[in-house]
C-alpha cells in the first residue's frame, strides 16, 4: 500500500505542479523578506553597498571572498536599491533556480519520481534554505555552479554552451575558491565523457571543448585576476593569510 499511495501522491503533485511550485515560491518570497540575518551576513551586506559606493573589495576594504561574489549584490545596491531586502532578492532566485536546476536534471537521465524526490529533499530543506537566502558566496556560488552543470548535461554539446557553461564555472569560482577543483573535474569530463568524445581526437577535443570553457572561465575570472595584478599581497592577505590566521587563532582559543 506504501507504493500505491507513494505514487498517487507523486501523480498529484505531479499534475498540480504549476500551482505547488507557484506556493513554494510564494512561500519563499515572503519568508525572504523575514528571515533573521545571518552571522556574517551583515558584514557581507556592508561590503557590498561600499562596492556599490565606488570602494573596491580587498584594495579599499579588508574582505575575504573574491568579486565575483560582490559584483551581483554590488550592482542591485547601486542600479535599483542599496536596501537589504533588495540585496536578498538575488539570494531568493538562487533559492528558487538551484532546485529547478537539479529537478530538471534528475528528471532528464531518472525519470519523473526521483526528479520528485530530488526536489523535494531540496526544496523543503531548511538547511539548504537557511545558507542560501542570506547575502553571503554559497547563493552566488551555488546558482553558478549548477548552471554550469545543467547547461553541460542538459543540452546537446555546442561551443558555445562549453563556453557559457566555463563561464559561469568561472564566476561560482570566483564567488567562492574552495571551488576551483570542481572546475578542474568539470574539464576533465568535457574532455573524456560529455558528448560523443570518442569520435574526435584530442586536439579537436581541446579546441572545440576544453578551450572554449576555460576561456569562459578566465573571462569570468577578469575581475579577481585585476585585483590579484593591481595589489598581489593584499589579494593574498585578504583571501588566503587572513583565512589562515583565524584557523590558527581559533585552534589556538580551544
Amino acid at each position: 500500500w506504501r507504493e500505491h499511495f507513494l505514487q498517487q501522491l507523486f501523480n498529484y503533485i505531479y499534475r498540480f505542479r504549476v500551482g505547488l511550485l507557484l506556493l513554494w515560491c510564494s512561500y519563499l518570497i515572503l519568508l525572504s523578506f523575514f528571515y533573521p540575518m545571518g552571522g556574517d551576513e551583515t558584514g557581507y551586506y556592508y561590503s557590498a553597498r561600499l562596492f556599490s559606493r565606488g570602494e573596491i573589495p580587498i584594495l579599499d576594504f579588508f574582505a575575504i571572498q573574491p568579486l565575483g561574489f560582490f559584483i551581483p549584490y554590488a550592482a542591485i545596491a547601486r542600479w535599483f536599491s542599496p536596501s537589504f531586502e533588495a540585496m536578498r532578492l538575488i539570494s531568493l532566485f538562487s533559492c528558487i533556480a538551484v532546485p529547478l536546476l537539479i529537478t530538471l536534471l534528475v528528471n532528464r537521465y531518472y525519470g519523473r519520481t526521483l526528479a520528485i524526490y530530488a526536489f523535494l529533499i531540496i526544496a523543503i530543506s531548511h538547511w539548504y534554505f537557511y545558507w542560501n537566502i542570506q547575502i553571503i558566496h554559497y547563493s552566488i556560488s551555488n546558482l553558478s555552479l549548477f548552471t554550469s552543470f545543467f547547461i553541460l548535461f542538459y543540452f546537446r554539446p555546442r561551443v558555445f554552451l562549453f563556453f557559457l557553461a566555463g563561464f559561469t564555472m568561472g564566476w561560482a569560482i570566483n564567488a567562492r575558491l574552495s571551488l576551483g577543483p570542481t572546475g578542474a573535474v568539470l574539464f576533465i569530463l568535457i574532455m573524456t565523457h560529455i558528448g560523443q568524445v570518442q569520435e574526435v581526437s584530442w586536439k579537436e577535443r581541446f579546441l572545440k571543448r576544453g578551450l572554449p570553457f576555460v576561456f569562459g572561465g578566465v573571462l569570468a575570472s577578469l575581475p579577481t585576476l585585476a585585483i590579484l595584478i593591481a595589489d598581489s599581497e593584499a589579494f593574498l592577505f585578504n583571501l588566503l593569510q587572513a583565512r589562515m590566521k583565524f584557523r590558527d587563532d581559533s585552534i589556538t582559543t580551544i
